[in-house]
């Protein structure tokens, strides 16, 4: 699909959408930043604290996102070196090179599909029956990395290292997104928050309603043999 001349709403967090906004531009988009969250610190990271206190005592270590990375780690090594034999998951290549940029650099990540799923098909992450994984994320996170590895035996802790907020938005922008009758470039859980923001700050404006349906996430369509209309709203990055 050519991009030239088409709205893109970024939804990923300010200071994290430059570079991808950028790309866009390149390829012909005209991006348009509506970031839907806000990554913050923690008001008390004394779990972070503890769970740094007894990395020695796990086999494995996953990381999200590289909020997780950033946010864990920033606190972690400022107390102590990263075990030598605390193996680490990631997903995708941004995680990865967050961790190279942090001294890791042997790192178990899917090659292709950069989410959980896709890091649950890996051979290491199959046999962890007795095992003891610790998993960084935010609030809120998806369950389905940790319940999957459970069933299969291993023994799981969360980690949450960051908070996500609702960011203060600029009214104006809703209105001209849908007037440009916009692609999304985000995680599910943004596009969500995108269509939630719809609802609660604008659905009262004619047409909205229509567009709000039309723009959401493509994972709505899947199970029920319906096909996106052209001209529907594209997701650019995986499940989280």
């Amino acid at each position: 699909m050519s991009l030239a001349g088409r709205h893109v709403v970024v939804t990923r967090p300010a200071g994290q959408a430059a570079h991808f906004a950028t790309a866009l531009s390149a390829q012909g988009a005209i991006p348009v930043l509506y970031p839907v969250l806000e990554i913050r610190d923690l008001d008390d990271v004394t779990p972070v604290l503890d769970a740094a206190i007894r990395l020695d005592s796990f086999d494995l270590a996953v990381f999200v996102s590289p909020n997780a990375i950033e946010k864990a780690l920033a606190l972690i090594l400022a107390r102590r070196t990263w075990p030598g034999g605390l193996r680490v998951a990631a997903l995708g290549k941004s995680s990865e090179r967050e961790l190279e940029r942090h001294g890791i650099r042997e790192v178990l990540s899917p090659p292709l599909r950069f989410d959980s799923e896709a890091l649950l098909e890996l051979p290491e992450l199959n046999a962890v029956a007795g095992k003891r994984v610790i998993i960084f994320r935010g609030d809120g996170g998806r369950e389905v990395l940790g319940d999957t590895l459970k069933a299969r035996g291993a023994a799981i802790e969360y980690v949450t290292c960051y908070r996500r907020a609702r960011p203060q938005l600029d009214p104006c922008t809703p209105a001209q997104i849908v007037g440009s009758r916009a692609d999304r470039c985000g995680d599910p859980d943004q596009q969500r928050r995108f269509a939630q923001f719809s609802r609660d700050g604008w659905a009262s404006r004619p047409g909205v309603a229509e567009e709000d349906a039309r723009l959401r996430p493509a994972s709505a369509h899947r199970g029920t043999g319906a096909r996106p209309r052209p001209g529907q709203g594209h997701s650019h990055r995986p499940r989280r």
